[in-house]
């Protein structure tokens, strides 16, 4: 028997396509490490918001009700973690436009921008992940969490010879 944190990625990986169970717990453990991430992201920018929805398999939309404190968020957000050079450039021309009648036209351009490129872009991929789990197979996508996944799921046993997966279990104490 080995445990999880004893085997390779390939080793793991086989695993995991063999059992739905473990891809549905990889699934779960994606989405949540990516909503804690998009969380984090959306943080700066919330008190400019009146509304937002964000999720995985849904429409997601912010409803921005104050654009000079949602760049100066997005901003703030930026420096925390990085974004795309045009998302950059239009960043900059905001904050270069405000105070002007250009501001509120470009602000509009960058909350959509900003949600294409920073939220959605990050929720496609959870999808793109999910879908390769529930075709039975770790993809592309979904392989590059199985480290992290791996050390979660460290207590878990393989027997090699029956092909059988242990979760530990919890004594209660009576």
């Amino acid at each position: 028997m080995k445990k999880f944190t004893e085997m390779n990625l390939q080793e793991l990986e086989q695993i995991v396509n063999r059992s739905k169970e473990l891809r549905e717990e990889l699934e779960k453990y994606i989405q949540e490490s990516e909503m804690d991430y998009i969380s984090d992201k959306l943080f700066p920018v919330k008190k400019s918001l009146s509304d937002w929805s964000i999720g995985f398999w849904s429409e997601n939309y912010i409803t921005v009700k104050d654009y000079h404190d949602f760049v100066a968020g997005v901003r703030s957000s930026v420096k925390s973690f990085g974004c795309s050079d045009r998302l950059e450039k239009l960043l900059s021309q905001c904050e270069k436009l405000e105070g002007t009648n250009l501001f509120f036209h470009h602000a509009r351009l960058l909350e959509t921008m900003w949600m294409e490129d920073e939220i959605e872009s990050v929720c496609e991929y959870v999808e793109d992940a999910g879908y390769e789990l529930y075709l039975g197979k770790v993809g592309e996508k979904s392989r590059n969490y199985l480290e992290g996944f791996i050390m979660i799921y460290e207590n878990y046993l393989y027997d090699e010879e029956t092909e059988t997966i242990y979760k530990p279990a919890k004594l209660e104490v009576v």
